[in-house]
């Protein structure tokens, strides 16, 4: 039952992050488009 709760977590989890990283990229796209620097590219990549 407790393996069943963590992949429903997961499940929802991964649903959020992926909400979530859809908007970071968004963000970070236009960062870089207005900025046209690469650094700001690094930033969201790892979370």
């Amino acid at each position: 039952a407790a393996e069943e709760q963590r992949l429903r977590l997961e499940v929802a989890l991964v649903d959020v992050l992926g909400h979530c990283r859809v908007e970071v990229v968004h963000l970070v796209l236009g960062a870089v488009a207005g900025d046209a620097e690469p650094g700001n590219k690094d930033k969201g990549v790892g979370s």
